[in-house]
């Protein structure tokens, strides 16, 4: 009998032993199956936050590219801000003044002798000319800027839809200012240029006139037209000559007077049948005013260079003469 009830004792704990252990594996079961659900959802909610950090970072871009985009779009630049705009491109310099030269105050005008002569420049003016480049479209007008480049007439050309700069001693055909010359699409300097931080200071320093200037002869004209009494033009004769002396007598050298100045040291008038000459250059900060030489196949063969205190230098062909004050 009490062996019977030691068997059923030891079979009790066998099957209460097993139970245990099967009740640990379960929850040992149940715990690993917890935690790789606990591990396969934090690296899905880790993917699921990098993909959404990587979608804003990429959304962030895009808006920012847009927004630069539109504030292009949105922004209306003027006449005068497409060419500073011009005026910031390479090569630029070899037509015209440049932004740099716009902003610094001064620009390169190298003479024979002198490489390093520089000429001040405040503002650069622009005079509409419908006489130097034939064949323009209507929808083009040209402007000749002054100051202009040395050895040549600096020109720009605006419409809708593009710049052009050239330089020229003669008149060109419109097809000729486009072969020679450089040529910007507006779209592209606005992409280029649009940012530029001394945009606006370059565009005030540009000044357009609309009226063509009145060349010399036709004033003449006018005058001779006007004075039909001939002891009246007489008179005005004499006092024309008067203040040309007075001119004269004061020494002071201006844009308008220059090749004047130049005939009068002369002794005549200038040769423009062999010659052809540039645009006068200056004043330096010294002074001195310059006006190159061409032949009339546009070959450079010298220059003027009158100074302040009325004397005056000429070189052609390589001869060279000094004309006291």
């Amino acid at each position: 009998m009490k062996k019977r009830y030691l068997m059923s004792a030891i079979l009790g704990s066998t099957l209460l032993l097993g139970a245990c252990n099967q009740g640990d594996d379960d929850s040992k079961d149940h715990s690993d199956k917890k935690e790789t659900s606990h591990k396969t959802e934090d690296k899905k909610s880790h993917k699921d936050n990098g993909s959404k950090s990587k979608n804003h970072s990429s959304k962030s871009k895009d808006d920012d590219s847009k927004s630069h985009s539109s504030k292009h779009q949105e922004q209306k630049f003027d006449k005068k801000q497409h060419i500073a705009m011009a005026l910031y491109a390479p090569g630029a310099d070899k037509y015209s003044i440049t932004a740099k030269e716009l902003l610094d105050g001064e620009y390169d005008a190298p003479q024979i002798g002198n490489t390093n002569n520089t000429n001040t420049v405040s503002n650069l003016t622009l005079t509409k000319d419908s006489s130097s480049v034939t064949n323009t479209p209507d929808n083009v007008t040209f402007y000749k800027t002054n100051p202009s480049k040395p050895d040549s007439v600096s020109l720009i050309g605006v419409s809708d839809k593009e710049i052009i700069l050239f330089g020229s001693q003669s008149t060109a055909t419109y097809d000729e200012v486009k072969q020679q010359g450089k040529v910007f699409n507006i779209k592209d300097l606005e992409k280029k240029y649009g940012d530029e931080k001394d945009l606006d200071k370059v565009a005030k320093k540009i000044n357009i006139s609309e009226s063509e200037q009145i060349k010399s002869s036709d004033q003449s004209t006018t005058q001779n037209q006007n004075n039909n009494d001939n002891s009246s033009t007489s008179n005005e004769d004499n006092d024309q000559s008067d203040d040309n002396n007075q001119a004269d007598d004061n020494g002071e050298i201006t844009r308008e007077n220059v090749f004047d100045k130049i005939e009068a040291h002369e002794g005549h008038k200038m040769d423009t049948e062999h010659y052809t000459y540039g645009e006068p250059e200056g004043p330096t900060t010294s002074g001195k005013w310059g006006v190159t030489i061409k032949d009339k196949q546009g070959k450079y063969v010298g220059y003027y260079t009158l100074y302040g205190d009325g004397s005056m230098d000429k070189e052609i062909d390589g001869k060279r003469t000094i004309f006291a004050k």
